[in-house]
């Protein structure tokens, strides 16, 4: 039978493990909001329009001649648009 008192302590220790982040520590952007420096992108093997495996050879890591990681204007905004 579950107990209120094991729910308070689970509940207090995940909040308590919200609270350890140091808060003198600084975020740092992910994004430039340029273009994908600093990025690396992975295209698996490609797959036909039903989803069926057509070569087991992925196209590899920063490799994209479909151009399928683009950074686009969003609303005057750039952002990471990834097609497929």
């Amino acid at each position: 039978m579950f107990k209120p008192l094991y729910f308070f302590i689970l509940v207090s220790l995940c909040f308590m493990g919200f609270l350890a982040v140091d808060p003198k520590s600084k975020n740092q952007p992910l994004f430039n909001g340029k273009d994908l420096t600093g990025w690396d992108t992975y295209i698996g093997p490609p797959l036909d329009d039903a989803g069926k495996m057509l070569s087991n050879v992925p196209v590899g890591l920063n490799n994209d001649p479909k151009h399928v990681f683009t950074v686009v204007d969003n609303h005057g905004e750039k952002v990471i648009r990834i097609s497929g």
